[in-house]
């Protein structure tokens, strides 16, 4: 019997084994990197690991390494984190190669290029200019696009830059690169980081596509925000949208924003001083990775590195700005710091960061839904000042404290955090509401409802309860157990599929419009956020209702888009700008014409 049973085991450990090589072949990495370099070059390189269906697979975290048959990477390890993970590294090759993922199918092949003409470029360009992939631009001083003059880099573009220079854009910048060929902004030297880009252009919108930027951010004539660093793309009042863009291995933060229009999608930052910064911005942001900020090697100095940081309002009119199908892994300050902003984060992975997932201060409010946060030292804190936080559908899990209310400043907090059908589990302390002030506990500070709390004061709140939840890899609790249907909507506590995650605005699908700038002499930009796919109409009306234009959109996409509209022919005046959602949710703005 027991030579039997041990063959029973045996073949059930062959047949695990067959099944786990047979999962892992049905995953391939898709791999982002310049499509040509010369040898002895520094080398970015973005993994994706994705299933059949092309779909992100974002349960796989874990090392693998580089291989290649005819060049050597100097370094060859890459830390996938949640299915993405970057590397920089020094690759040698006296030919053209290929190389792929161990574990994972898929491979990538590069071409290089020792002896590409070099044309080098200072000063200011007087006219439009296109710049592609047959030539290596480098910028030897500071250059700058002027206004009315467009510059146009075009897919598997190298440009490289000298020590602390700077790209200034007064004009119109287009970045044209693609997945298989993107745009590629490097130093001189991996001993000479640049500087930065900086777009100051109001009239058009800028558009980056594909692009990879790497050691950048380090001149400090342009110190951006707190950790004092150089962004490496700096927003000065304009409107810019950047997508499938790669910011990644930079002394200087990701990115920099003053009152600016910013859309952001799958893009990925990772390695820099922070990831960006927005003060008095518009940011929507979607479907993008924030990994080790600013590195991950595990020595713990704080220098406000934090993943984002929102500070202050566009202006009063403005709709909150929004974090959407976003992960953030790693992190030596905050995940998202809230500093007076209005900001609605929705369906996001929030883990590891040395003091808070998510930071709320001084003013106004932030939404947070469907959201986990887990491995912080504080997983959702309100702290100084005055800060509205309202917590729904959360799961905040192995934190040293789940929810607090204060901080560790001194400063008083009269704020107020909201909790509805959320889990807290295995925090140190689930629960905390104490001000140092006081010091002591503010009364009627939290308000939890519908939760799974684990803390003995708030297990007695409206329809809160006690329980051990049991999990399944994504975080949602399994149907069936503690916590299921207990939710005030009839789901699941904590964490629920996403296509069934709501936010304040469930039925109307428009979550913001914005126009910049108004007043207006001959374009502006309409930026419309939407929570769901809709058909979108929009209308310029006079003052007397006359109907002067009607432009009926196909159907958008749910995210940010931005619309160019057309007032030059009109006559100065006032006019009202209609949009029309689905037929049904409208909204004005008043527009003058200057």
């Amino acid at each position: 019997m027991n030579h039997l049973k041990f063959i029973i085991i045996f073949l059930c450990s062959v047949l695990l084994i067959q099944l786990d090589i047979s999962f892992s072949q049905n995953l391939n990495a898709e791999i982002i990197c310049p499509y040509s370099i010369k040898s002895g070059d520094m080398f970015p390189i973005i993994i994706k690991v994705k299933n059949d269906d092309q779909s992100l697979n974002s349960h796989i975290s874990e090392e693998f390494q580089l291989i290649s048959q005819t060049a050597i990477f100097d370094q060859d390890i890459i830390s996938i984190k949640k299915g993405v993970g970057t590397i920089t590294t020094l690759v040698s090759a006296n030919e053209n190669f290929y190389f792929y993922v161990d574990g994972l199918s898929g491979q990538k092949s590069v071409i290089i290029e020792n002896n590409l003409p070099v044309i080098e470029v200072q000063g200011q360009i007087t006219s439009d200019a296109d710049w592609t992939s047959g030539n290596i631009y480098q910028i030897t001083d500071d250059l700058l696009v002027p206004v009315n003059v467009t510059l146009s880099i075009h897919e598997g573009t190298r440009v490289i830059l000298a020590e602390k220079t700077n790209f200034r854009i007064d004009g119109k910048l287009q970045i044209n690169g693609t997945n298989e060929k993107p745009v590629f902004f490097q130093p001189e030297s991996a001993d000479t980081p640049w500087g930065g880009i900086i777009i100051n252009t109001e009239i058009d919108t800028t558009i980056f596509n594909y692009g990879i930027f790497i050691l950048g951010g380090d001149d400090e004539n342009h110190i951006f925000g707190h950790s004092e660093s150089q962004p490496v793309i700096m927003l000065d009042s304009t409107n810019f949208n950047i997508n499938h863009c790669f910011i990644i291995d930079n002394p200087g933060k990701a990115l920099g924003g003053d009152h600016s229009l910013i859309s952001l999608d799958n893009c990925v930052i990772s390695r820099c001083d922070t990831g960006g910064e927005y003060h008095s911005c518009l940011v929507n942001m979607s479907n993008s990775y924030f990994l080790e900020i600013p590195n991950d090697d595990g020595i713990m100095v704080d220098d406000d590195n934090d993943a984002s940081y929102f500070y202050g309002i566009y202006n009063l009119s403005a709709p909150n700005s929004v974090v959407k199908n976003c992960v953030f892994i790693s992190g030596k300050d905050d995940g998202i710091d809230h500093n007076g902003a209005n900001l609605l984060i929705n369906n996001c992975w929030i883990e590891g960061f040395y003091h808070e997932g998510i930071a709320a201060s001084n003013a106004n409010e932030i939404w947070i839904y469907n959201t986990l946060v887990k491995d912080c030292e504080q997983g959702i804190e309100a702290g100084y000042g005055e800060p509205y936080v309202n917590i729904n559908h959360c799961t905040i899990i192995d934190n040293e404290i789940g929810i607090r209310f204060g901080d560790s400043y001194t400063w008083g907090c009269e704020g107020h955090i909201e909790m509805t059908n959320s889990i807290l589990y295995e925090n140190a302390d689930n629960i905390l509401n104490y001000d140092l002030s006081i010091p002591g506990p503010v009364t009627g500070a939290i308000n939890v409802s519908y939760s799974m709390t684990n803390d003995e004061e708030y297990n007695s709140y409206p329809n809160c309860i006690e329980g051990i939840p049991e999990f399944d890899e994504d975080f949602l609790i399994i149907p069936g157990t503690t916590g299921t249907g207990l939710a005030s909507d009839g789901y699941n506590m904590g964490r629920i599929d996403p296509s069934l995650s709501i936010d304040k605005n469930t039925l109307n699908p428009l979550e913001g419009v914005y126009l910049a700038p108004n007043p207006v002499y001959y374009n502006s930009n309409l930026v419309i956020s939407l929570s769901k796919n809709a058909e979108v109409e929009i209308k310029i009306i006079d003052i007397n209702g006359a109907v002067i234009l009607t432009k009926k959109m196909d159907k958008l996409s749910s995210g940010s888009h931005s619309i160019l509209i057309d007032f030059t022919n009109l006559p100065h005046g006032v006019y009202i700008l209609n949009i029309l959602v689905k037929g049904k949710w409208s909204e004005n703005l008043k527009v003058i014409k200057v």
